[in-house]
């Protein structure tokens, strides 16, 4: 039942972008990084507020000195140094925003207290209470990326809580005019309101940044695979153009050398054969086949010394070749 009932509600104040982020894992991801970030600022505020409260007062001679001022003053140092260093434990990330919004209830709670302690003096600080939401809701709306749902939830247990305490006030006699219950109780209501829309909006604004990021990250993804593409593209033509090169800066030498041979292995089976008067014209054949042979077989090692060259990575990490001389 109580379940059915979130669901109705989150589904009342969630816009279509925020419907589609309640599914989006990555997203979810991303706001408990910015939740513990988020916890972190809250807890050095938190602390860091107290003690430059704590300095000016006891500088100026303007501090309290009773102890419900020195307890209330010790739980809130306290608090925020616990908070602050809850934000460095990974295991508290996924918990991050239901901390920040105990601790701002917790301040709430104790500051009315303290508010509803000096009304018998100073009834019109009943507006304090109001201001003290506002900014309360204020600083965790900027630091952590809550749902307009919780804080929906923050603002009426705030209020519930407020109209319960300013009750035992009034009962206790703290609370001098009832007429100001009511006023006061507007303001935090409005408040809460106010503060559920502003979260509506902000988180909204988050998750369209966070998919525009996503997108900009996906078009980069895309092209480098068209580089990547291209480059392996290139690289297969310059190896067609440089095996088109290979085979015919080889193929001369070669056809010559094997012409050479098959010329020299037939002149060998006809030596016997021949007459006198021809076997001197057939060894300066043999000596111009020979000649011709060697000419092709240095071509041949010289292509050879050259692809060797361009290959040779031992002599130096990186070397310019220019594939056209090969």
């Amino acid at each position: 039942m109580l379940a059915s009932l979130r669901q109705k509600i989150d589904d009342l104040l969630c816009a279509p972008p925020q419907c589609e982020a309640q599914h989006d894992r990555l997203f979810r991801l991303t706001l408990d990084e910015q939740s513990l970030f988020g916890l972190r600022i809250i807890g050095a505020c938190r602390a860091g507020c107290e003690l430059l409260y704590l300095f000016s007062t006891v500088v100026a001679q303007l501090y309290p000195g009773d102890w419900p001022s020195v307890l209330l003053d010790g739980l809130v140092l306290v608090s925020g140094i616990i908070i602050f260093l809850l934000s460095f434990i990974p295991s508290v990330k996924p918990h991050a925003r239901t901390i920040g919004l105990f601790a701002g209830y917790g301040s709430i709670l104790a500051l009315m207290w303290a508010v509803f302690l000096l009304l018998p003096t100073h009834p019109e600080y009943v507006f304090a209470i109001a201001a003290q939401v506002g900014l309360v809701l204020m600083v965790l709306i900027a630091a952590m990326p809550v749902h307009a749902l919780q804080i929906l939830q923050l603002g009426a247990a705030i209020l519930a809580t407020y109209l319960v305490s300013d009750q035992i006030a009034y009962r206790v006699g703290l609370m001098p005019d009832e007429k100001l219950q009511t006023v006061a109780a507007v303001f935090i209501l409005s408040l809460g309101v106010i503060a559920t829309g502003i979260t509506v909006v902000l988180y909204e604004q988050r998750y369209r940044g966070f998919r525009s990021h996503q997108s900009q990250l996906a078009a980069a993804e895309r092209m480098r695979r068209v580089e990547s593409r291209a480059l392996l593209s290139e690289n297969a033509a310059v190896m067609g153009r440089f095996a088109a090169a290979m085979s015919h800066e080889l193929n001369s030498p070669v056809g010559a050398l094997k012409s050479a041979i098959d010329t020299l292995e037939l002149l060998a089976n006809r030596r016997n054969s021949l007459p006198v008067e021809k076997q001197a014209r057939s060894q300066k054949i043999e000596k111009d086949l020979l000649a011709s042979a060697r000419a092709s077989a240095g071509r041949l090692q010289e292509i050879v010394g050259r692809m060797q060259r361009s290959v040779n990575l031992d002599r130096a990490e990186q070397q310019q070749v220019n594939v056209n001389s090969l």
